[in-house]
């Protein structure tokens, strides 16, 4: 009986976030991704070894809850914030060698 109590307990806590588990455990793993593509400790790491890291199993599965979630690719969103937090010298001297 008390399997009855977890369930609806369960059920009414994604009903409140409106997504499913794998939604809402992919939006966690998603937001650690996005730590991982910032983070120094990941720089040298390939999107396949985040993918990896944040708990994802599946290529096209990361990419598609990625693009929906964030609206970019990863890459994007790495290349798009490490060009923010780039200095304006090294934004000048990025442009003067393209």
């Amino acid at each position: 009986m008390i399997w009855w109590v977890r369930l609806i307990i369960i059920s009414r806590l994604f009903s409140h976030y409106h997504s499913n588990f794998f939604e809402f455990i992919n939006g966690y793993r998603i937001e650690e991704a996005k730590r991982l593509l910032l983070a120094d400790e990941a720089k040298d790491d390939t999107i396949l070894d985040i993918i990896y890291k944040s708990g994802f199993n599946s290529q096209s599965a990361f990419h598609r809850f990625f693009k929906r979630i964030v609206g970019m690719t990863p890459s994007e969103f790495r290349n798009r914030q490490r060009t923010q937090d780039a200095s304006p010298i090294e934004k000048s001297l990025k442009r003067a060698t393209s």
